[in-house]
């Protein structure tokens, strides 16, 4: 009868034990207890709502303290970010290591796991630019940028974990919102990155935010030092961006990679910390309602503006709009649209009208013919810069009647565009249909071959060798398994920090006769 007892007591600690296993604690609201430094700790689209946990207050002291940049105006709030994001940027990272980086920075829940940027989807370090696997994505387009290698093209703020198939999709499109159509549905099982057209690229909506602040980083960080010039050199519009910012609030797994980047770089994006930064920048004022890390959207501690601080619509009293002026106004060129300008109350700091756009006019005024480098002759309008080419002595006004030809054909390569050539009228050499980008077609690669065989104890090391370019890539193979189950260890870590193994747990009872 005592043997019985024993046994039961045995197996009752056995099963707690294995259960113990399973359990992962949790925190209030989703909100994680702390964030890691060295592997992102957040869950995607868990909506982070304080800056606790984070080594955010020490980054943001003195005159970069929200509560003072607040109050300034646009372009000292624009000008001190830069600095600070460029002064702490300690560590220059090189275009490899975004990829060796990415099980540290764009896991979840510090799993190992890699989440694509538009899709979401989870991929494993060995998926890395297969044929069916992931890459690196410039969210600001490397071709809209500088080099791909260095600077901001090898930024951890910037690049992301992409598939393969989205990231062709995407190409060097404008983020915007897309009318219509297309699905981008990757070539990793069940990846959708969201939608496209041949302007436009709208991801999901849980990477809508992302993508924004990434961009206002890269412009307020890298300006053009890295070809960064204007945030509508890749967004649709200002409006669009503030709007996809808003829409899609940064989430735990957002703050979790700033943490961890951070940690690496030295350097913080600001955007993520204080969302209300995108409004500011463009002297706008911050919506109250909007949810953010810091709460300030929420507490109305807004400030901005041009000239400083003040209550939205003068405190008690409400605004009359009487002292206006018309900012932002830009005329409309023969190939580029204007814009009317918004309408701005200099005694309550807001925009009361939005502006619209004005259509190009398409009126080119060309200049003289020039000889060409290419044996061609040359004319750009002295308004907006458009050329036009033409072979030397070619009859004015050709009806194109004779043919065509093409030329300036380049094939895309596994990581480069290509481009389809332009078709040449015959006859008067003038160009009658521009080529368009050919996608760059991923590497396609062969049968592994195995570096370093993996045994019980080591993992191993296998090569491919993609079958177009002949670039290779080694990946890690698991330990190798024989079956056997005599030598598996499932490890307990036990509250006081020592650690046991089940299967020392099963010899102990065995010995006392238990079982």
């Amino acid at each position: 009868m005592k043997n019985l007892k024993l046994r039961a007591v045995a197996l009752l600690m056995l099963i707690s034990l294995l259960v113990s296993l399973a359990v992962v604690p949790s925190s209030a609201a989703g909100q994680p207890s702390k964030y890691s430094s060295t592997s992102n700790s957040g869950e995607r689209d868990v909506v982070c709502t304080t800056l606790a946990g984070t080594t955010a207050a020490g980054y943001y002291t003195g005159s970069y303290a929200y509560d003072t940049l607040s109050q300034m105006s646009k372009d000292t709030v624009f000008q001190s970010l830069r600095t600070l994001m460029t002064s702490t940027h300690k560590k220059v990272t090189s275009y490899d290591n975004c990829r060796d980086y990415a099980t540290k920075t764009d896991c979840e829940n510090e799993n190992g796991k890699i989440i694509m940027l538009y899709s979401s989807y989870e991929a494993t370090y060995s998926e890395y630019n297969g044929g069916n696997g992931w890459n690196r994505e410039h969210v600001w387009p490397k071709s809209l940028g500088g080099d791909n290698t260095s600077g901001g093209g090898a930024d951890l703020h910037h690049i992301r974990p992409d598939e393969n198939k989205t990231n062709s999709n995407r190409g060097n499109k404008k983020f915007g919102n897309v009318s219509g159509g297309s699905t981008s549905t990757g070539n990793l099982s069940g990846a959708v990155g969201g939608t496209y057209s041949g302007s436009f690229f709208e991801p999901n909506d849980n990477a809508k935010g992302d993508v924004a602040r990434i961009v206002l980083y890269m412009w307020v960080r890298w300006g053009s030092s890295w070809g960064c010039d204007s945030v509508t050199e890749v967004f649709q519009s200002v409006d669009v961006l503030l709007e996809w910012c808003a829409l899609d609030p940064v989430d735990t797994w957002e703050m979790g990679r700033n943490e961890v980047v951070y940690a690496i770089q030295g350097n913080r994006n600001v955007f993520i910390d204080y969302p209300e930064y995108a409004w500011l920048v463009f002297g706008e004022s911050v919506p109250a309602d909007m949810q953010t890390p810091s709460g300030k959207a929420a507490s109305g501690s807004v400030g901005g503006g041009d000239v400083g601080g003040g209550d939205v619509g003068g405190g008690d009293t409400v605004c009359q709009h009487k002292n206006t002026v018309i900012k932002n106004a830009q005329a409309a060129t023969c190939g580029k649209n204007g814009y009317t300008g918004d309408t701005y109350c200099n005694d309550c700091k807001t925009t009361v009208q939005k502006g619209t756009a004005i259509s190009a006019t398409g009126n080119h005024v060309f200049g003289e013919w020039q000889p060409d480098t290419n044996g061609y002759e040359k004319r750009s309008c002295t308004v907006c810069g458009y050329s036009q080419s033409r072979y030397p002595g070619a009859v004015e006004d050709c009806k194109h009647t004779k043919g065509f030809y093409t030329a300036n054909y380049v094939a895309p390569t596994c990581t480069e565009d290509g481009y389809s050539g332009d078709d040449y009228c015959s006859e008067c050499h003038e160009i009658m249909v521009s080529g368009v980008i050919l996608q760059a077609e991923g590497h396609v690669f062969g049968e592994a071959e195995v570096i370093v065989s993996a045994t019980a104890e080591k993992s191993g090391l296998e090569r491919r060798v993609c079958t177009l370019c002949g670039e290779e890539s080694v990946s890690t193979v698991p330990i190798a398994s024989n079956g056997s189950t005599e030598n598996t260890v499932v490890t307990v870590v036990c509250g006081g920090g020592g650690v046991i193994t089940v299967g020392a747990i099963l010899f102990f009872l065995l010995r006392k006769r238990l079982f």
